[in-house]
C-alpha cells in the first residue's frame, strides 16, 4: 500500500515539475519569437497549465479508469474557481476587464453547457470529442487574432531568460515529466481508490483534480501577488476552457468516455454553478474582492464534503 502512495506523490511531483518547466520554457520561447505576452498567456500558458489534466485524464482513459478521466476535468474546473481564483483573490482583489467579460467568460459558460449536453446520454463519443477539439482550435485562433490587433513585440525580442534552444529543451523536459508523472499518479490513485473502496470518479474529482490544478494555482497566485489580475483570471478562465475542449476532446477521440449518472445530475451542474459565480463576481464591481475569494474557498470546501458524503 505504501508503494501506491509513493507512486501517487512521485507522479504528482513530476507533474508539477514538468508543468513548471513546460510553461516557463514555452512562454519564454513564444516571447522570443515575437508573440505578445497577452497572447502567450491566453494560449501557451493556459495550454501548459492544462497539460497535467490532459496527461492524467489520457492515462486514466487508456487504463480503463474513465471515472478518474472525466472526474479530473470537472474537478479541476471547480478547483480552478474555488481554490485558484479564491486564494488569489485573498492575496489581492482581482480586477476584471470588459474584453474578458465580453468574450472569454461567456465562451467558458457556453462550453460548460455544451459539455453537460454531450455527457447527458452517459457517453462522450469520438464524434463529440472531435467537436470539442474543433472548438479549442477555433478558440485559440480567435484569441490570437484578437490579441494581436494591438502593438506586437518585435520578432527579434530576446527571451526572458535563456536561449531559444535552451527554452525549447526546457519545454521538452517538462513534457517528459508530465508524461511520466501522469502514469505514476494515475497508477497510485487507482490502487488507493480500490484499497479504500472509494469510487474512481470521486478520486478524480478531488485528489487528482487538486493535484493537476497546482500549476494554475502557482501561476495565478504569483500573478496576483504582482498585481497581474488579467493574467490570473485569464489563466483560470483559459484553463477551464482548455480542460473541457482540449482535454475531454482529445481523450474522447482516443477512447469514448462513459459517464456516471451523478456526474451528469450533480457534479457537472456544480461546475457550471462555480463558473457562473465567477462570471457574476467579475461583472459586479468589475473585480473579485477578498470576501468573494473567501466565499469561493469555503464553497469549494463544501463541495468536497458533499461529494465524499454523497
Amino acid at each position: 500500500m505504501i508503494q501506491n502512495y509513493v507512486f501517487f506523490v512521485a507522479g504528482l511531483g513530476a507533474l508539477a515539475f514538468g508543468a513548471e518547466l513546460l510553461v516557463r520554457g514555452s512562454s519564454r520561447l513564444a516571447l522570443a519569437l515575437g508573440v505578445r505576452p497577452v497572447v502567450a498567456g491566453l494560449t501557451v500558458v493556459a495550454f501548459g497549465t492544462s497539460m497535467p489534466e490532459f496527461f492524467a485524464s489520457f492515462a486514466s482513459a487508456l487504463a480503463g479508469s474513465e471515472g478518474i478521466a472525466i472526474g479530473n476535468v470537472v474537478g479541476s474546473n471547480v478547483a480552478n474557481v474555488g481554490i485558484v481564483a479564491g486564494l488569489s483573490a485573498l492575496v489581492r482583489p482581482l480586477a476584471s476587464d470588459r474584453a474578458t467579460l465580453r468574450r472569454e467568460v461567456p465562451f467558458m459558460i457556453l462550453v460548460s453547457f455544451v459539455f453537460l449536453w454531450f455527457i447527458s446520454d452517459g457517453l462522450v463519443s469520438r464524434l463529440e470529442g472531435g467537436v470539442l477539439f474543433a472548438g479549442i482550435v477555433v478558440f485559440t485562433v480567435l484569441s490570437v487574432v484578437s490579441a494581436m490587433r494591438g502593438a506586437a513585440v518585435k520578432a527579434d525580442a530576446p527571451a526572458r531568460g535563456g536561449t531559444r534552444g535552451g527554452n525549447a529543451a526546457m519545454s521538452a523536459v517538462g513534457l517528459a515529466g508530465l508524461i511520466a508523472g501522469a502514469h505514476f499518479m494515475v497508477k497510485g490513485a487507482v490502487q488507493i481508490a480500490a484499497h479504500f473502496n472509494v469510487p474512481e470518479v470521486i478520486i478524480g474529482l478531488s485528489v487528482v483534480a487538486v493535484g493537476t490544478s497546482l500549476p494554475e494555482l502557482a501561476a495565478s497566485m504569483a500573478a496576483a501577488a504582482h498585481g497581474e489580475s488579467g493574467i490570473c483570471l485569464g489563466n483560470v478562465i483559459g484553463s477551464n476552457i482548455f480542460n473541457i475542449l482540449f482535454v475531454t476532446g482529445v481523450v474522447a477521440l482516443a477512447a469514448p468516455l462513459h459517464v456516471e449518472r451523478a456526474m451528469i445530475t450533480q457534479q457537472t451542474p456544480a461546475m457550471i454553478g462555480f463558473a457562473a459565480a465567477l462570471a457574476l463576481f467579475m461583472a459586479t464591481g468589475r473585480r473579485i474582492t477578498r470576501r468573494e475569494g473567501l466565499l469561493f474557498v469555503l464553497s469549494y470546501a463544501g463541495f468536497m464534503v458533499w461529494i465524499y458524503g454523497a
